[in-house]
């Protein structure tokens, strides 16, 4: 490769970091940071008022959590790559790519979010059994009453998620920090007055 390929031949000067490239990358990563500490606040919130609803809630809850987090993995892992795939086309100046990569990004992902609804109106009750481990129906019936609520909006989670990354991509930081913002304003919302009035289902 080092033979063929003369750009894999490192050289003193590509070690040398240009103010430019440092603050960028600085500016990058703590944005990067602080969206997900931002988001992951905002799921502390949720927790503290699922908390206070009793343990078999509590419990259908965390076990709705870990299969929500396991659908969500592909949809993570094409937003995640987008970031990457977005700031190599911005560097090869092919915008258009960046345009079609995105449209197909959010395809494949709006086509996993079919199968996961399919899978949370049909089998879902049968997971939450499975996952929980446990034989307690209030349980069951929570953490399937959750997939069902938010298997839906995985549609608009796709979208977020790869339109935040493709954001980053471009080196727009302070775009993704601010949705990331206003995600956790409607979590303290969910949480200061939908809980209160609707339990559960809030």
């Amino acid at each position: 490769m080092l033979k063929k390929y003369p750009i894999l031949r490192l050289r003193a000067e590509d070690f040398q970091f240009g103010d430019y490239n440092l603050g960028n990358l600085f500016a990058t990563g703590l944005s990067m940071g602080f969206m997900l500490c931002i988001v992951n606040i905002g799921s502390v919130i949720l927790q503290s008022s699922v908390n206070g609803l009793g343990t078999n809630v509590v419990a259908g809850h965390t076990g709705s959590r870990k299969i929500f987090e396991m659908m969500a993995v592909p949809s993570y892992a094409i937003s995640m790559t987008i970031a990457t795939y977005t700031s190599q086309n911005l560097g090869a100046k092919k915008i258009r790519r960046i345009r079609e990569g995105l449209i197909s990004a959010i395809g494949v992902c709006f086509i996993w979010s079919t199968i996961v609804i399919i899978i949370s109106y049909t089998i879902g009750p049968n997971i939450a059994a499975a996952l929980t481990g446990t034989g307690n129906q209030e349980v069951v019936d929570t953490a399937a009453l959750y997939m069902r609520i938010n298997s839906p909006f995985y549609y608009a989670l796709c979208v977020l998620v790869v339109l935040r990354n493709c954001m980053q991509g471009l080196g727009r930081t302070i775009i993704p920090l601010v949705s990331s913002t206003v995600e956790l304003v409607g979590k303290v919302v969910a949480v200061l007055w939908l809980t209160p009035v609707f339990g559960y289902v809030g």
